[in-house]
């Protein structure tokens, strides 16, 4: 691409970040995306005016808490990128790395007011859902007699903020941090530039200490149980959303992997798909289980092996039987035989 297009796009999301990262932090996620690509294509220069845009954001605000965390966080998110770009980690470790970043950035933009104030780390949190949804909420529903159990219940989920803040932060990283990486893919083709290879969905796996992680976690969870501390819930909630979530999407690369050897109809992954985001959480449950079961299992790789080997098991019959038949084979089978051959298919393998 030429500079005269380059320059005008760079200066444009420049632009719009600092609106945006001065108001709404996550909604300039994707132009911090596309400012780590311009960086690692394009040159550092390029990712400049987005982070000046983010500077300016800021001080738009006076540098307030929220947006100073929020400022480092999407400038962390840019470098990541940007890392990314280069090809210097796999995707999955960038995911984990923006997860972590992006997570602990905005509870620490809707906790450190409070922390500095001497206060539970919840309390603006809490503060601010009865001031905005609790209250005027009560107002309009005092008119009606049969309101009192609503108004109730949101006053109850006022108590149960503190053990599902981190939960939902760690909820909006993850969903940053896969919408991430799937945008700067999309750039990356976009543009024509050169992408990093991915497996394909229905071969996504976990490593195979994912369970020594499991289980190091769990034990970890139950510390401040144990101890009796607070945050033990909040604590407990967080890592499980996390490995629930990762074992999920493995299950459901299971699934689909069944749906494609099967053969099945092809509306049947998209139905199952449906079913699953209408069923959530329910279906998050039976997925993870599904996942972990593959963990243990290792179903997909054992079933490709087999494959494979039916495959060499037919072709040596096929030969068997052309040489009895005819009493030679055919120069086009040698060929399809030779070691040649077979390198070129593990490789596009």
């Amino acid at each position: 691409m030429k500079n005269s297009l380059k320059i005008p796009i760079c200066l444009g999301v420049g632009v719009l970040c600092a609106p945006l990262s001065a108001f709404a932090p996550l909604l300039a996620l994707p132009l911090y995306a596309f400012a780590g690509f311009m960086g690692a294509e394009w040159g550092v220069l390029y990712m400049l005016p987005a982070l000046a845009g983010g500077a300016a954001g800021a001080y738009l605000t006076g540098f307030s808490v929220n947006a100073a965390a929020g400022i480092v966080m999407l400038a962390l998110v840019c470098l990541e990128v940007f890392l990314l770009g280069r090809k210097t980690v796999p995707h999955r470790v960038f995911a984990l790395v923006l997860m972590l970043t992006v997570s602990i950035g905005l509870y620490y933009s809707m906790t450190a007011a409070s922390l500095l104030s001497g206060e539970s780390p919840s309390a603006g949190v809490v503060d601010l859902w009865e001031t905005l949804f609790v209250e005027p909420f009560s107002k309009a529903a005092a008119a009606y007699p049969d309101s009192g159990e609503a108004i109730e219940a949101m006053r109850e989920f006022s108590l149960m903020i503190p053990d599902l803040l981190p939960w939902s932060c760690v909820l909006t990283g993850e969903a940053a941090a896969f919408g991430t990486v799937m945008l700067n893919r999309g750039l990356r083709r976009a543009f024509k530039a050169e992408t990093r290879p991915m497996a394909p969905f229905i071969e996504w796996t976990l490593p195979s200490s994912a369970l020594i992680g499991l289980l190091i976690s769990a034990a970890a969870c139950a510390v401040p149980f144990i101890i009796k501390h607070d945050a033990a819930k909040a604590f407990a909630f967080s890592v499980g959303l996390i490995w629930g979530t990762a074992f999920a999407v493995q299950g459901l690369a299971t699934l689909l992997f069944v749906f494609r050897y099967s053969k099945a109809p092809k509306v049947l992954p998209i139905l199952s798909c449906v079913i699953c985001a209408v069923t959530v959480p329910f279906s998050v449950g039976v997925l993870t289980m599904m996942g972990i079961r593959e963990q243990i299992t290792k179903r997909r790789a054992a079933f490709k092996r087999y494959m494979k080997h039916m495959q060499a098991k037919n072709k040596a019959m096929d030969r068997a039987e052309e040489l009895a038949k005819f009493g030679y084979i055919r120069p086009e089978r040698r060929e399809e035989d030779s070691p040649d051959n077979k390198d070129e298919t593990d490789k596009e393998d």
